[in-house]
């Protein structure tokens, strides 16, 4: 193996995460980045967005153990978004328009680091073309919600196929494998409306997954 090569090896394997905003999805991601550094030796650099950078956050950052690295993406303009969007929108879309500088971030870490992995979490799939775009060897989706809701994603295009209507409208529960039916009117309110654009019934959630 020449000198290189050897250098490459002996370097940490290093993994970039995607907080999309809020402490909510904050806190897991660097719950996970501590696990992978203490039982695999893994880095990690989490990547926020400087819509949601907050005192609080950056003390939360500030705090994590020094093989756990952090840096912002730049504000982007979300003002053209119709009235009335969702906050999932709001964090989805804000993703997506920043895929050029993160596809930079990530080439940056390709070079620097021995980078093997990306993770965003379900409001970040989006971002995924920017890993593929710099030739992040493997991506993840970090899921941390519950069963009942990561079946109904992934069972979403079937349901916009199959079923007429809005969930709300729906005479019988909706049935998914393993779960419990659960009535229409109970469906998270992101999915209630196929016709609003500003509910991002499909743009964030199934074609992000599928």
């Amino acid at each position: 193996m020449e000198a290189s090569g050897m250098a490459e090896a002996r370097r940490p394997p290093h993994v970039a995460m995607l907080v999309t905003p809020g402490m909510g999805h904050l806190i897991p991601l660097a719950e996970l980045a501590k696990r992978l550094a203490a039982r695999h030796g893994v880095t990690a650099t989490l990547i926020t967005f400087a819509s949601t950078a907050s005192a609080t956050q950056r003390a939360f950052l500030a705090s994590l153990p020094p093989t756990i690295a952090s840096m912002s993406l730049p504000p982007v303009d979300l003002s053209d978004l119709p009235h009335g969007a969702s906050l999932a929108t709001f964090m989805s879309e804000e993703c997506v328009r920043l895929v050029p500088v993160l596809i930079g971030v990530l080439t940056g870490l390709m070079e620097t680091t021995r980078l093997v992995a990306y993770v965003a979490d379900v409001l970040g799939t989006d971002s995924f073309d920017a890993a593929v775009a710099a030739g992040v060897p493997r991506r993840y989706m970090f899921f941390t919600g519950n069963l009942h809701w990561l079946t109904l994603i992934l069972h979403l295009p079937e349901l916009d196929d199959t079923m007429p209507g809005e969930f709300r409208d729906l005479a019988e529960p909706v049935r998914l494998p393993g779960c419990v039916p659960i009535p229409g009117t109970e469906v998270m309110s992101a999915l209630q409306d196929k016709s609003n654009p500003s509910q991002g019934r499909s743009s964030h959630v199934a074609t992000g997954v599928n």
